[in-house]
C-alpha cells in the first residue's frame, strides 16, 4: 500500500467516525470566548458579539478576576521568567514551588504535598505511582475519567463499586481481601463533591470502614475544596475524617481560580511520587508566576473575604434551589439538569444562551449514553437577579428533570 493511499484510508476512517458523531449529536466543537470580565456584580463572557452571564464556570468563588492574584503573577512572573525553563527535577523547583506547597500542607493538615501543572495530569500519575501488581482498586463508578484514565495505566486490578453505595463497596472489599497477595494493599478511590451530579461522596462511611479492613483511602477535593470545611479545606474536613483519608487531591482551577493540581499526604508518599508520578517527573514544571497567584489565592482562602464568599455561594445556591421548581436532594453549587436526548441538550443550552445566560451541555463520554445533561455551576459573586431569570427560564423548559445519581 503506497504512502498516500494510507494516509487517505486514515483520513476516512476519522471522517467516518466523526460523521457518526455528529449524527448521534455529539460531535464537539470549540465554544471561542473573547472578553471574560465581571459586569454589575455578575461573571461574563462574550461569545459571537453578545455578553452571556456565565454559569458554566467552576469559578466558585470568583477569585478568577482577583487583582490581587493577578498582582502576584505578575511580579513572580518579573522574578522568576515567563516559564519554569525545565522539569522540577532538573532547574523547575524555584522558590514559589516550596511556598505554595508547604502552605497547602499546612492548610490540608498534611505532612507535605505536591503540585502538578494539571489536575488531569495529576491524577493519572498517582495511581500507576502509588500501585503495584498485586494491589486492588476499588472504584467509585462516577469518578472523574482522569482518575479511571490512571487506574488503567496502572498495574492493579481496578473495580468500581455503586456510585455512593457502602453496601456495594463492602462487598467488593470483603472480595478483595480473600484474593489480596501478601504485602499488597486494596485502593479506595471517591470524591468530596462529584463534578456531574453534584452529590458529596460517602468519605464518612469510608473512614468506617478503614477501621475494620486495611484500605488506603484516595479522594479527590477538586470541587470540595475552597468550598466547604474549615477555611474551604474541603469534605473531609468538613465531616471531621480527613485524618483517614490517606490521599488528598485538590486543584488550583476552580475555587483558587488559577491551575494545576496538588496532592497532599505524607511526607513519606510525598517523596515516593518525586520518584514515581511520571506525569511531574518528565514535563516541564508550570510558571512560577502561576504558582505565586495560587500562594496568594490560598491566602485569600483562608481570609475574611474567603469566608465572606463561602457564605454568599451557599447563599446562592440555596436561592437556587429555593426558585427552582423542581430542586435536586442534595445542595451543592453544581446543579446538573438532565435532559436525556444530546441534541435535544445542545438545543435547550441555545435556548438559555439567547436569554443571556452561557451554561455547559454535557455528553457522552462525560456522562453515560442517554443522560446529556445542562450543568449549572453557581459562583459567590453571582447576583440574585441573574440568579432568578436563570431558574425562570428554566422552570419553562418543562422538557427537563433535575439530575440524580443512580
Amino acid at each position: 500500500m503506497s504512502k498516500l493511499s494510507t494516509t487517505s484510508t486514515f483520513q476516512h476512517r476519522l471522517e467516518s467516525q466523526m460523521n457518526h458523531w455528529r449524527n448521534e449529536g455529539l460531535m464537539r466543537e470549540i465554544s471561542w470566548f473573547g472578553m471574560c470580565e465581571n459586569q454589575d456584580g455578575d461573571p461574563v463572557l462574550r461569545y459571537e458579539g453578545k455578553d452571556l452571564i456565565d454559569f458554566s464556570s467552576n469559578d466558585y468563588l470568583g477569585f478568577n478576576r482577583s487583582p490581587e492574584i493577578q498582582l502576584a503573577s505578575r511580579e513572580g512572573m518579573e522574578e522568576f521568567g515567563n516559564g519554569a525553563k525545565a522539569s522540577r527535577l532538573i532547574c523547575g523547583s524555584t522558590f514559589p514551588f516550596q511556598e505554595l506547597e508547604a502552605r497547602l500542607a499546612q492548610w490540608k493538615g498534611t505532612e507535605s504535598a505536591l503540585f502538578f501543572s494539571t489536575g488531569y495530569q495529576m491524577n493519572v500519575s498517582i495511581l500507576p505511582a502509588l500501585t503495584e501488581s498485586g494491589d486492588i482498586i476499588l472504584m467509585d463508578r462516577l469518578v472523574h475519567a482522569s482518575l479511571v484514565d490512571g487506574a488503567r495505566l496502572s498495574a492493579a486490578r481496578t473495580h468500581t463499586f455503586r456510585h455512593n453505595d457502602p453496601g456495594h463497596l463492602v462487598s467488593r472489599i470483603e472480595s478483595a481481601v480473600r484474593f489480596l497477595p501478601e504485602g499488597r494493599h486494596i485502593f479506595v478511590v471517591t470524591e468530596g463533591l462529584f463534578s456531574m451530579d453534584g452529590d458529596y461522596g460517602i468519605l464518612r462511611e469510608i473512614a468506617e470502614l478503614k477501621r475494620r479492613f486495611p484500605l488506603v483511602v484516595v479522594v479527590d477535593e477538586a470541587h470540595s475544596s475552597g468550598i466547604m470545611g474549615p477555611s474551604g479545606r474541603g469534605m473531609a474536613h468538613e465531616l471531621g475524617v480527613s485524618e483517614s483519608m490517606d490521599v488528598l487531591l485538590g486543584t488550583g482551577g476552580k475555587a483558587m481560580g488559577v491551575c494545576g493540581g496538588f496532592i497532599c499526604g505524607s511526607s513519606v508518599m510525598i517523596r515516593w511520587l518525586q520518584q514515581k508520578a511520571r506525569g511531574w517527573m518528565f514535563s516541564t514544571a508550570p510558571p512560577p508566576g502561576v504558582v505565586a497567584g495560587l500562594t496568594t489565592s490560598l491566602a485569600l482562602m483562608r481570609s475574611s473575604l474567603g469566608q465572606e464568599r463561602r457564605e454568599k455561594l451557599w447563599q446562592n445556591v440555596r436561592l437556587l434551589s429555593q426558585l427552582l421548581n423542581k430542586a435536586p436532594d442534595t445542595a451543592s453549587p453544581i446543579i446538573p439538569i438532565v435532559v436525556g436526548d444530546e441534541s435535544a441538550t445542545m438545543k435547550a443550552r441555545q435556548e438559555l444562551s439567547d436569554a443571556g445566560f452561557w451554561v455547559g451541555a454535557v455528553r457522552y463520554p462525560a456522562v453515560p449514553k442517554n443522560q446529556a445533561r445542562l450543568r449549572i455551576t453557581l459562583s459567590a459573586i453571582h447576583s440574585e437577579k441573574s440568579i432568578s431569570r436563570l431558574a425562570h427560564i428554566i422552570n419553562k423548559m418543562d422538557c427537563m428533570r433535575i439530575s440524580k445519581a443512580e
